[in-house]
């Protein structure tokens, strides 16, 4: 069984959480860590290990950030970095929390971790007008 730790600036992974609730339940073993305007760098560890200490049962970890570079993501990699079975994503987006919120137990960290980025991805689409919309002028 592993655990998922989401995380980003503001309220993203406090979002996160309503929307996976609503689409996919509550699902156990997640933590979910905002880093609001109020918090230090200092407050965002704190919360940060709290929420490593709650998932300590797991055999792997998943960390899931908004930014590449943020706080929220260079806290989570400090903080995991000496760990075997734990992974940190920047650019997290729903479908990717989703997917590896439901998935998380039936792959290995490293198969989850990969899961998750190739569902990031792909979630990722561009609307192409049809012709007949762009011709005749009811496109969006």
């Amino acid at each position: 069984m592993n655990g998922l730790i989401v995380s980003g600036h503001g309220s993203f992974a406090t979002g996160l959480h309503s929307s996976v609730k609503l689409i996919a339940g509550e699902q156990p073993r997640i933590e979910y860590v905002d880093f609001l305007e109020s918090d230090s760098t200092s407050d965002l560890e704190i919360k940060i290990k709290a929420a490593l200490a709650n998932l300590e049962g797991c055999n792997g970890i998943l960390v899931l950030c908004d930014l590449v570079g943020g706080s929220p993501f260079k806290t989570a990699v400090s903080l995991t970095n000496n760990q075997q079975d734990a992974a940190v994503i920047g650019g997290a987006n729903l479908a990717m929390v989703i997917e590896t919120a439901i998935m998380k137990d039936n792959v290995s960290i490293g198969e989850l971790k990969e899961m998750a980025i190739t569902s990031g991805r792909e979630a990722i689409k561009c609307f192409q007008k049809s012709e007949r919309l762009k011709r005749d002028g009811a496109g969006i």
